[in-house]
C-alpha cells in the first residue's frame, strides 16, 4: 500500500477572524494599563484621579511621530480591508438590520484591536508603552505569519516554491510590524540606558514650522510662492515650501492608502496569473449564424484581453497613485490660501458649527474609502469599456467587416470635423473682423467691442443654424467626457465631479471642505504664534519665581521650541552670519525694546511719519533726522545682544 499524504494536517489549524476575536483580550488590557498611568484633569477625588481617557495618535494639531503612525497603519491594513470585504460578503441570512449592528460591532472590535499601537506611541510613559508595544506588535505579527503559512498550505504550496503574489500581498504588513518592533526594542534601549522612563506633559503650543512660516510670512515669502503663476514643470514637479508640515492625518492617510492599492494592483495581476484556462485555448471558438460562420474566439483574441487587462490594470493603479500625488499638492496649496485668508476657490458652506465638525471626523474615512472604492470602480468601468472595444474591433477584423466600419466611423466624424472647422472659422472671424483694434499696441488681446455690427449679426443669423446640426454630436461628446471623468475621478475629495451650486451635495468634497475649515481654526500659524506668546508671558510670571542655585529663572514649562533660521530665511533677510540657534522669547518692556518696535513701525508705514510730534515740531520738515536717531540707537542695542 503506497503511503498516503496527509492533505488535511495543515488545513483549518488557524483562523485569522477567531484570533482577531481572542486579540481583544490583550488589547483591552494594554489600554488599560496605559489609562491607569494617566490622571484625570477634572473629578480626582475617584481614585486618586485614575484612570484617564488615553489619546492613541493626534489627529487634530499632530505633527510628531508620523513615520511611527504611519507604520502602525500600514501594519493594520489588513484588518482595514477586512471591514470592506464584509461590506460585499456579510451573510444576507440575517435581517438587514442585524447586518447592518453586526457590521458596527465588527467597527468597534477592530478599533479596539488597533487601538493599542497607537497608544503605545503616542503615551508619554515612553517605557511601558515601548514594552507593550513591542509585546503586542510581535503577537499581531505572528498571527499575519501563522495565516499567511496557513493560506500556502491550503493552496497546496507548502513543499513547493510559494507564488510571489502571496508573500507579495502580505509583504508591506510585515515590513511595517518589523519597524515597529525595531522601534519599540530601540526605544527600550535607549530608556534604559538614559533612566528616564516617562516624559513630563508636552506643553508647546506652537510648533517649529509654524514659527517659520510666521518668519517667512513678514517676509512675503508666501506672497511670491503663491501669487505667480506656475509651469507645466513646475505644477508636476513637487518642490517643498519652507514652513508647512504635513500633519499625522495625512501622512498616515496617504500611507495607508498607498498599501492598499499596492495590495490591490498584485491581487490584480495574481488574478490573470492564475487563470490557466484562458491560455490553455488552442482553437478557435466559432459557430453558424444565420447560414454563415461566425468566429466569436481565437487565441490571439485571448492573449489580446489578457493585455487589454494589464494595461488597463497600469492606468487604474498609475492614476490613483497620481491623484494621491496631486492631493498631496493641492492639500499644501488650499491650506497655505485659507491661511492668507483666501477662500474663493472653496464651495461656501451654510451650515452650523457642529455639522462642519461632524463632517470634518469623516474625512479620513472618506478619504481612504474613496480613494480605494475609486480605484476599483475605475479599474472595472475602464476594464468593461476597454474589452467592449476591443472585442468589437476583433470580430468586426475576424469576420471581414473591419475596413467597412472604419470607413463608415470615418464618414461620421466628419460632422464633428466640419463643426471643428466651423468653430476655428468663427474664431478668425472674430479676431479680424468682428473685434476692435487694441486700444495700445503692447496690450495681449483687443477689447471685447463689436466693430462691425451687421456683419456680425448676419454672421450669428449664419451660426445659429450651423449648430443646430452639430449640436448633437456636441452633446453626446459632454455626455461621454462627463462619464469617463466621473468614473475616473470618484477617489477625489478634493475635486468635485458636481456641477457648481451642486458642490455642497458632495459628501465626500464636503468633509474635505470641513477638514480644511477645521484645520484653518486650530492650527492657523499666525494665531498659534500669537497665543503662543500669550502664553509664554503667562507662564512666565507664573513659575519665574522657582530659582536655581546662581539665581537664574526656571522655566518649568514652555510654549516655543528652538528653531533654527530656515535657509530661505537666510537667503530672504541676507543674515547667514548671525547665530545658528535661535529662540523666540517674550523680550521686556525695555527702553531698546520700544525704540526697535518704533523704527519698525515707521519703517514699515512711511505715512505715520507726519503724524508724529517730532514731524510737527520741526515743522514739517527733514523727519529723517528722528528716524536716523532711532536707527542709532537700534544699532547699538543689536551691538549689545549679539
Amino acid at each position: 500500500m503506497e503511503p498516503t499524504v496527509p492533505t488535511t494536517s495543515c488545513t483549518n489549524f488557524f483562523n485569522y477572524d477567531t484570533f482577531t476575536h481572542f486579540t481583544t483580550i490583550p488589547a483591552v488590557a494594554i489600554i488599560l494599563v496605559l489609562a491607569f498611568l494617566e490622571k484625570r484633569k477634572h473629578g480626582k477625588g475617584i481614585w486618586n484621579g485614575r484612570p484617564a481617557l488615553i489619546v492613541p495618535l493626534n489627529l487634530l494639531d499632530g505633527y510628531e511621530n508620523r513615520l511611527a503612525f504611519a507604520a502602525a497603519f500600514g501594519a493594520v491594513t489588513n484588518e482595514t480591508l477586512t471591514l470592506f470585504w464584509e461590506i460585499l460578503y456579510t451573510d444576507l441570512e440575517y435581517p438587514l438590520w442585524a447586518v447592518a449592528l453586526i457590521l458596527q460591532l465588527r467597527v468597534v472590535e477592530v478599533t479596539v484591536v488597533c487601538f493599542p499601537l497607537f497608544a503605545c506611541i503616542a503615551t508619554r510613559h515612553r517605557l511601558v508603552g515601548s514594552v507593550c508595544g513591542f509585546l503586542y506588535s510581535a503577537l499581531l505579527c505572528g498571527g499575519v505569519v501563522t495565516s499567511l503559512v496557513q493560506w500556502l498550505c491550503e493552496s497546496g504550496h507548502i513543499n513547493k516554491v510559494p507564488p510571489a503574489e502571496s508573500i507579495a500581498i502580505y509583504l508591506p504588513v510585515l515590513v511595517c510590524y518589523l519597524c515597529l518592533m525595531l522601534r519599540s526594542a530601540v526605544l527600550i534601549i535607549r530608556l534604559v540606558a538614559s533612566e528616564v522612563y516617562s516624559l513630563q506633559e508636552d506643553t508647546d503650543t506652537v510648533h517649529p514650522h509654524q514659527i517659520i512660516h510666521v518668519r517667512l510670512l513678514l517676509s512675503g515669502y508666501y506672497d511670491a510662492v503663491l501669487t505667480k503663476e506656475e509651469t507645466f514643470r513646475q505644477k508636476v514637479c513637487y518642490r517643498s515650501i519652507q514652513g508647512f508640515k504635513y500633519p499625522v492625518k495625512i501622512v498616515c492617510a496617504v500611507f495607508i492608502i498607498t498599501v492598499i492599492l499596492y495590495q490591490l494592483a498584485v491581487a490584480e495581476i495574481g488574478f490573470v496569473m492564475s487563470a490557466q484556462e484562458l491560455k490553455n485555448l488552442d482553437e478557435n471558438i466559432q459557430l453558424p449564424v444565420f447560414n454563415h460562420t461566425i468566429i466569436f474566439l481565437t487565441p490571439q483574441a485571448v492573449d489580446g484581453m489578457i493585455g487589454t487587462y494589464y494595461a488597463v490594470a497600469f492606468v487604474a493603479n498609475a492614476a490613483a497613485f497620481i491623484h494621491i500625488y496631486f492631493f498631496l499638492k493641492i492639500y499644501r496649496k488650499n491650506i497655505l490660501r485659507l491661511h492668507q485668508g483666501d477662500q474663493s476657490f472653496i464651495c461656501q458652506i451654510d451650515q452650523r458649527a457642529q455639522y462642519i465638525m461632524a463632517s470634518n471626523l469623516r474625512f479620513l474615512g472618506y478619504l481612504i474609502a474613496y480613494s480605494v472604492w475609486g480605484t476599483v470602480i475605475a479599474f472595472f468601468f475602464l476594464l468593461g469599456l476597454s474589452l467592449v472595444v476591443y472585442y468589437a474591433l476583433f470580430l468586426m477584423d475576424a469576420n471581414g467587416y473591419l475596413v467597412t466600419f472604419l470607413t463608415y466611423v470615418a464618414q461620421v466624424l466628419s460632422f464633428p470635423a466640419t463643426a471643428l472647422i466651423l468653430f476655428y472659422l468663427q474664431v478668425v472671424m472674430a479676431r479680424y473682423v468682428l473685434l476692435q483694434d487694441k486700444i495700445r499696441p503692447t496690450d495681449e488681446d483687443p477689447p471685447l467691442n463689436v466693430d462691425n455690427r451687421r456683419f456680425y449679426e448676419g454672421f450669428n443669423f449664419f451660426s445659429l443654424f450651423g449648430s443646430l446640426t452639430i449640436g448633437i454630436f456636441s452633446c453626446f461628446l459632454r455626455i461621454l467626457i462627463g462619464t469617463v471623468m466621473g468614473g475616473v475621478m470618484v477617489g477625489r475629495l478634493d475635486k468635485t465631479t458636481f456641477m457648481r451650486n451642486m458642490e455642497r451635495h458632495d459628501r465626500g468634497h464636503l468633509s474635505y471642505i470641513s477638514m480644511l475649515h477645521v484645520e484653518n481654526s486650530h492650527n492657523h500659524p499666525v494665531v498659534r504664534v500669537f497665543c503662543g506668546v500669550l502664553w509664554d508671558e503667562t507662564l512666565q510670571k507664573r513659575h519665574d519665581s522657582q530659582r536655581t542655585l546662581f539665581g537664574t529663572p526656571v522655566r518649568l514649562y514652555r510654549t516655543f521650541p528652538d528653531v533654527e533660521p530656515s535657509e530661505d530665511e537666510h537667503l530672504i533677510s541676507g543674515t547667514s552670519g548671525r547665530k545658528s540657534q535661535r529662540q523666540i522669547s517674550v523680550l521686556k518692556n525695555t527702553r531698546y525694546v520700544r525704540k526697535w518696535k518704533l523704527a519698525y513701525t515707521l519703517l514699515r508705514n512711511p505715512g505715520l511719519r507726519r503724524q508724529r510730534k517730532t514731524f510737527a515740531s520741526n515743522g514739517g520738515h527733514k523727519p529723517q533726522e528722528a528716524i536716523e536717531s532711532v536707527m542709532v540707537e537700534i544699532h547699538d542695542f543689536s551691538s549689545m545682544i549679539n
